[in-house]
């Protein structure tokens, strides 16, 4: 019985970080949304799911509201090295964004599977402590895109962080 339990356990820490990971296991990880007038719906059935995969793409915003999209992915540092969240290819610390405009982070890349990207007023990651959700759409995502139309009352200071995992994300600096 032992085995068995430290088999499975094995199994589990392996399962983190591998780079390869099917998007379709984590899709229910995605939980909180902004509906259309600006409050937070916190949804817990099954039928979410459906309804965000359909409204990533199609969240109200057209191409003309957005100022830029940041492609995320998931990249190890060294062989044994921890992963961390990558920006437009390069290993991103700080972002610039600034009030009333809207950013998206396209999480499409499979590496983002298993890290559930989400704002936060803290910095650090590995649960969804001090979870940021004002002008936030498709909050926790491990594929599909998260939306952000940056509050004009944010605070001067939020980071990006998975959900999962301590220190993969980065500084938000809002202007």
């Amino acid at each position: 019985m032992k085995i068995f339990i430290l088999l499975i356990m094995l199994l589990s820490i392996m399962s983190c970080s591998t780079d390869s990971q099917n998007e379709d296991d984590v899709n229910y990880l995605s939980s909180y949304s902004n509906n259309e007038d600006g409050n937070i719906d916190e949804n817990n059935d099954d039928s979410y799911n459906d309804n965000q995969n359909q409204n990533t793409d199609n969240n109200s915003l057209n191409n003309e509201n957005i100022e830029r999209t940041f492609i995320v992915s998931v990249q190890r540092q060294g062989y044994y090295g921890s992963h961390k969240y990558y920006i437009d290819n390069q290993l991103s610390s700080e972002l610039i964004l600034k009030r009333g405009l809207t950013y998206v982070f396209d999480l499409t890349s499979s590496t983002t599977n298993y890290h559930p990207f989400y704002i936060s007023t803290s910095q650090g990651g590995g649960n969804f402590n001090d979870e940021y959700l004002n002008g936030v759409i498709n909050s926790r995502a491990t594929s599909g895109k998260l939306t952000f139309k940056v509050p004009l009352n944010s605070p001067s200071s939020l980071y990006f962080n998975c959900g999962f995992h301590y220190g993969m994300g980065g500084h938000l600096i809002i202007q």
